[in-house]
């Protein structure tokens, strides 16, 4: 599953002159390297657009970050849980809740959603009907393997792809009998990679995921924050820092420090704004006005566009 896979830390509980652990816990290294060479390990251009309202685009070039909300307060209620029924998990709802807030998640699109003009969907359920945007975001990528926490991938809609859990199980089960072994967090050591599976009827989004996880302990919490979600419900954030710097420099010196930096995150930039396609040109030209005024903050300045699928609906209302 992980070829480039390694532990960080191996800790087990036990009488003083215990000489060999039967239960232990396993620390998987908190560095996206360890993902290089899976499924799990985004190789192409780093660019993708996040469909979205007029309101949130405003608010993320005024604070100048943008928000991952826990797994809680996803649209699709099977998140999570599809890839543990099909592992033949069985949790109890209250582990499940808690599991999915400690995963906080940006669920993008792959770009040439738009540019092939098979966006509509999204525009629909995601920007407002067309009356929202579509950010792109683009992700600097060669520094991806050095995030910490953080991982992002394609989303897998193919339930056949979650096999190779079940035969990393069956392994790890001969292990434990041949070994007289446990490891006793072995199910949560991949909880975060089921984030990236989810049923066939979302297909069509082609989905990329950015996924913050610290862990699935009590301390394992990041500085979270509380919004109420479209349902009005409770749910948590975490935010990460638009056009944050981590340039050669800087990590020439951390590193020969023998310092690990508790959390190095993506340096994100907008690279382009779709306006959507039901926006009237007043309203374009009021949220250009509106927009560039907050990007004055902003090193790189993103392009304006219409959606691609401005000319499909366009009547004398957008004149």
């Amino acid at each position: 599953m992980l070829p480039n896979g390694r532990h960080q830390s191996v800790s087990f509980f036990g009488a003083a002159e215990t000489t060999r652990a039967s239960q232990i816990n396993i620390g998987l290294a908190d560095s996206n390297e360890i993902n290089i060479n899976s499924d799990y390990f985004y190789e192409k251009k780093h660019s993708f657009i996040h469909y979205t309202s007029v309101q949130t685009l405003l608010s993320i070039l005024k604070e100048k970050k943008i928000r991952l909300y826990n797994l809680n307060g996803m649209d699709d209620k099977e998140e999570f849980e599809l890839s543990l029924k099909y592992s033949n998990k069985k949790l109890p709802i209250y582990n499940v809740s808690e599991i999915k807030k400690r995963v906080f998640c940006l669920s993008m699109c792959k770009e040439e959603l738009e540019i092939n003009e098979e966006s509509l969907s999204q525009w629909r359920s995601y920007a407002q009907d067309g009356y929202g945007v579509g950010i792109v975001f683009n992700f600097e990528k060669r520094y991806a393997k050095d995030w910490v926490h953080i991982m992002l991938s394609n989303v897998y809609y193919n339930q056949n792809r979650l096999d190779k859990f079940i035969e990393v199980e069956r392994l790890y089960n001969q292990f434990k009998i041949a070994y007289n072994l446990a490891v006793t967090n072995f199910d949560e050591m991949f909880y975060r990679y089921y984030a990236f599976h989810k049923s066939q009827i979302y297909k069509s989004e082609k989905e990329v995921r950015l996924i913050y996880c610290q862990g699935f302990s009590y301390n394992d919490k990041p500085p979270i924050k509380y919004d109420i979600n479209k349902a009005l419900k409770e749910t948590s954030y975490i935010e990460l820092d638009l056009e944050w710097e981590w340039d050669e420099k800087t990590k020439s010196f951390i590193l020969s420090q023998g310092i690990v930096p508790s959390n190095i995150r993506p340096i994100i930039s907008i690279e382009k704004i779709f306006l959507g396609y039901r926006l009237s040109n007043k309203a374009k030209y009021d949220i250009k006005n509106v927009a560039q005024c907050h990007l004055k903050n902003f090193k790189r300045q993103p392009e304006f566009f219409d959606s691609t699928l401005f000319k499909h609906f366009k009547t004398d209302e957008f004149s």
